[in-house]
């Protein structure tokens, strides 16, 4: 199930999905044959298409949130179904009617496990640019000591009383182990909770991974910081191109030694230029 990373991320940025957010995404998906983003997903996928950005710009869902998914989703079904088979029963004896051919689930259908193949398969499939947050097995001891000290302390994500924010706190530490594994440029955590994960978890994420963790709750402000940070790829997109290639990098060799006489046969370029500004030329 898990989508491993195999290439380098140290210039991708990775948006994950908390629960509030892919429920809501997903409410509209009334066929519960499939696992079928939509949504702010759909649009985050449509951005990320548009602006040619697949090989920057990843999607993550952790591993407990598609779980507690699953379970929300298997809820909804068991009530529609038993809505269905009462309705059934009610027009059962009308004229005209008749449900003879009518197949229910038997009641050993797990539509929760059912769902959760559906959403296995999307999420391995590397076409859809998904990628699974899970917790290393042997991590578990040490994650779970982690997550028992933020109670009794009550730290974020955990309330004043203590007792509500395992969950969260979960996610937290998914996020700090996967940046750690997996060392991305940026992780942006899409969530409607803001209050659970205050600038204080920032902090910790920073000192943990020594990069940055986004917290967004708004789709519009999100896309906003992607601009931001893709802004020369999607105003420019041929000009990077240009600045990454061999070509170029041969015609800075050339130009270093013709006229400063240094020498150089070899280098690599650490950081490119983040801001490219063409003016016009006033007659």
């Amino acid at each position: 199930m898990k989508r491993k990373m195999t290439t380098n991320n140290s210039e991708k940025t990775l948006i994950v999905f908390d629960t509030n957010r892919l429920q809501t995404t997903l409410d509209g998906e009334h066929d519960y044959s499939l696992f079928d983003p939509k949504g702010d997903i759909k649009r985050l996928k449509d951005f990320i298409i548009k602006n040619n950005l697949g090989n920057k710009i990843l999607i993550g869902f952790s591993d407990i949130v598609l779980r507690e998914y699953c379970n929300h989703r298997k809820e909804d079904f068991n009530s529609k179904l038993n809505q269905c088979k009462t309705l059934c029963s009610k027009m059962k004896n009308l004229e005209n009617c008749s449900f003879d051919n009518v197949e229910f689930p038997e009641d050993s259908f797990d539509y929760g496990n059912y769902l959760l193949d559906k959403v296995q398969k999307t999420i391995s499939n590397p076409e859809n640019g998904f990628v699974l947050i899970s917790l290393d097995e042997e991590k578990h001891s040490e994650v779970f000591k982690k997550i028992l000290d933020r109670a009794i302390n009550h730290k974020k994500p955990f309330d004043e009383r203590g007792d509500r924010g395992f969950k969260d706190s979960l996610i937290f530490e998914s996020l700090v182990g996967f940046q750690i594994k997996n060392n991305f440029a940026k992780i942006i955590l899409f969530t409607g909770n803001l209050k659970d994960f205050p600038d204080e978890l920032k902090e910790e994420f920073s000192k943990s991974t020594g990069k940055l963790l986004g917290i967004e709750s708004n789709y519009d402000l999100l896309e906003q910081t992607l601009e931001r940070v893709y802004r020369i790829l999607i105003k420019y997109p041929k000009l990077f191109e240009y600045l990454k290639s061999d070509y170029f990098k041969a015609k800075l060799i050339d130009y270093t030694n013709d006229f400063f006489g240094l020498g150089i046969n070899n280098f690599t370029i650490i950081n490119y230029c983040v801001e490219i500004e063409i003016g016009r030329a006033h007659v």
